[in-house]
């Protein structure tokens, strides 16, 4: 969690950042089920639907004991040895159930904070393994920070059901066993979320979400007691060196930081000496000797950037901040090691800064671990997904040890991609360009051309075909042979306007506006308009009905936003039957029990033979009502009507569907995706289980 999140008093703080995500609590049924119930997939008839992986996520944590570095990468711990820190390897890897928000580790084990704790046997760095899970003592209930010293864990918490009047403090377990911790205490307060947990000497100071230091005697571990707080707030302690405190306390509307130095001399009074005012929203800091390195983002009107700042603390009265240092994304963590510095960037993974002059830090490695991610397209056994960059994985393999390459994109934010034949296609909107990469060989994609002609605003690949909505005096539909992706040659196109367009056989199905058209492309160099159907548009309403398309062999599915008798907004798939191209109607439709998209340039809908596959989405900040997410399986077979076979639910807000047949990935707002697998079994086999 950002200091910058911390600040916000917001319940979206709690769900975006804290709450479990994607097949964390993944739960199944046909009616919306019960908050606490956790990851069973389930079948209606013979279709299952099952999680089989979490990938990407936020990379928010490093710690470093040497010779390794743990991260925490989403739902991912990742072990990378770091003896040489000029080539960081990767050696294992455990996959939990929430994002990781903290790493303690104490002799051969590893605590995790992923929610609860999760105790990992870290012996065997190739193959960590979990030995024990400690939940939560309450649903609501979240341990945020970690410190482990001296054969005992101190766990920081706090009570979501509501951020502004919420319970919190320090658990303290026995690590007599350290693979069983056993709770021996416990200290609350009223009203105070507990966040940040550092010791020092027979003390343990513990930060609240609202930037104010409690400081409590833990000298009897079974016995902890309020000594005192930090005097002037607000004021944060993340680390100790000698006698002072330093952390960071951030003005977000400012885009300003302060580095806070506090004097310890006296545990039940500290006192607030100097502060040192840094550019950007800063979330950690780390000292080494005489310098303190802060990581954060810098917010101006290019965008979200990430920073890294150098501060002088010679002279603890008078920290001098000396210099900062761009970075691509947003940087959550920072760990120093000797001369190095370990940031972990939460969309690209470790990087690391040689700071022998700290003056003058310098990037001179780093590991991609796979970070946060919001667009993908399948292409047989490879997933390429979008975050800071591309990431290529065997999607047979999705690990950390299954990625295969990665490549720097022309600009931060895609807004489409589509991959078929070993070509991967990404579409920027300012300015509006075309990359085309061939990744024929997945391990080694190279950008192939870069079209800046057309005005492309949507793309569908099948085979080395690439069809878009674009401009070529006047709106059209464009054909291109991508044969050769260095050279693609446009060799058809018909006047049209497209804002949404799939390919299903012989035909186009195209979105222009409020109707559907439907075109021949069986000659590619002579597509043609042969049909449409108007769509329905509902009253009132600001901004663009259709929020996607999909097209099997004589239906197309158009996911809508629309009205219920009461004027209430839903979304709704319209059926329509495309048997006769020359005269497509609507022929049924089907209302989307929760039924908002988080993002207008989500995907939410996709077909595959006699199958219709629906994101449905309620996205929610409030506790009393927390997000939740469906991926519905439809029978579509019936030439009016859908039946609902199969469903998977999560706890989080889902926007974005990609996938292929029978493997779909899910893209959660926090950043992180669900890989899901779609299962039809026969009935000889089906019925055997049922009656087990």
């Amino acid at each position: 969690m950002n200091r910058r999140h911390r600040r916000s008093i917001v319940f979206w703080l709690v769900l975006l950042l804290i709450m479990p995500s994607g097949a964390v609590r993944a739960f199944g049924s046909a009616q919306e089920p019960p908050p606490d119930v956790e990851g069973a997939s389930s079948a209606q008839g013979a279709v299952i639907v099952e999680p089989v992986a979490q990938i990407g996520g936020p990379v928010r944590v490093v710690k470093i004991h040497p010779p390794y570095a743990y991260i925490g990468a989403g739902t991912d711990f990742v072990i990378l040895h770091v003896a040489d820190p000029l080539r960081p390897t990767l050696v294992g890897h455990a996959d939990l159930t929430a994002q990781i928000s903290d790493i303690a580790v104490f002799g051969s084990y590893a605590y995790v904070i992923s929610q609860g704790i999760y105790v990992l046997d870290i012996r065997d760095a190739n193959q960590p393994r979990v030995v024990t899970h400690i939940a939560p003592k309450i649903a609501t209930e979240r341990y945020l920070r970690a410190v482990a010293a001296g054969g005992f864990l101190y766990v920081t918490f706090f009570d979501s059901r509501n951020l502004l009047l919420s319970d919190g403090g320090l658990r303290i377990f026995s690590l007599n066993n350290p693979a069983s911790p056993v709770e021996i205490s416990e200290y609350k307060e009223w009203a105070t979320p507990a966040y940040q947990i550092v010791l020092f000497d027979r003390y343990a100071y513990v930060g609240t979400l609202w930037d104010q230091t409690v400081v409590l005697d833990v000298s009897n571990p079974h016995n902890p007691r309020k000594v005192g707080h930090v005097q002037s707030p607000p004021n944060s302690i993340e680390v100790i060196a000698g006698r002072y405190g330093y952390g960071v306390v951030d003005n977000i509307s400012a885009n300003i930081s302060e580095l806070v130095v506090t004097d310890l001399s006296d545990p039940a009074r500290p006192q607030v000496i100097s502060k040192a005012e840094l550019p950007g929203v800063m979330s950690h800091v780390a000292v080494a000797g005489s310098y303190a390195y802060a990581v954060g983002e810098d917010r101006s009107y290019e965008g979200i950037r990430g920073t890294l700042a150098v501060v002088d603390i010679s002279n603890p009265r008078q920290p001098r901040h000396i210099r900062s240092v761009q970075l691509s994304r947003e940087a959550a963590w920072v760990a120093v090691l000797g001369s190095y510095v370990y940031i972990a960037d939460e969309w690209s993974g470790i990087r690391i800064f040689d700071v022998r002059n700290p003056a003058q830090p310098q990037e001179v490695s780093g590991f991609p671990v796979l970070g946060q991610i919001y667009l993908s397209a399948a292409d047989g056994n490879y997933l390429y997904a979008v975050g800071d960059r591309l990431w290529i994985l065997d999607a047979r393999r999705l690990t950390p040890f299954g990625l295969l390459a990665t490549h720097d994109l022309l600009d931060r934010n895609p807004i489409d991609i589509a991959a078929a034949n070993g070509r991967v296609y990404l579409l920027y909107e300012y300015p509006r360009r075309l990359e085309i990469l061939d990744a024929r060989n997945p391990t080694a994609p190279r950008r192939a051309r870069v079209i800046t002609e057309y005005g492309i605003r949507t793309i569908y690949a099948v085979g080395h075909f690439l069809y878009a909505g674009g401009y070529q005096n006047g709106y059209r539909l464009l054909i291109l042979d991508v044969s050769n992706p260095a050279n693609p040659q446009l060799i058809g196109s018909t006047a049209m306007y497209a804002e949404r367009l799939v390919v299903s056989g012989n035909y186009a199905y195209a979105i222009d506006v409020n109707r559907l058209l439907v075109v021949d492309v069986i000659d590619p160099t002579r597509p043609r308009v042969v049909g449409h159907v108007d769509l329905p548009h509902p009253n009132n309403q600001i901004g663009p009905s259709v929020l996607d398309l999909a097209a099997a062999p004589n239906r197309a599915y158009v996911l809508q936003r629309a009205q219920d008798q009461s004027n209430r907004e839903i979304y709704r798939i319209l059926i329509v039957d495309t048997s006769r191209p020359d005269a497509p109607r609507i022929v049924g439709s089907y209302d989307l029990r929760y039924g908002r998209l988080y993002s207008q340039v989500g995907r939410g809908i996709a077909a595959s033979g006699s199958r219709l596959y629906a994101l449905d989405t309620r996205c929610s900040y409030s506790e009393i009502q927390p997000p939740i997410s469906a991926l519905r399986v439809f029978d579509a077979s019936q030439p009016t009507g859908l039946r609902e076979v199969a469903s998977l639910h999560f706890q989080s807000c889902a926007w974005h569907l990609s996938g292929e047949a029978n493997a779909f990935y899910v893209h959660n707002a926090r950043g992180d995706t669900v890989a899901l697998r779609i299962r039809e079994l026969s009935r000889s086999l089906y019925l055997p289980l049922v009656m087990r």
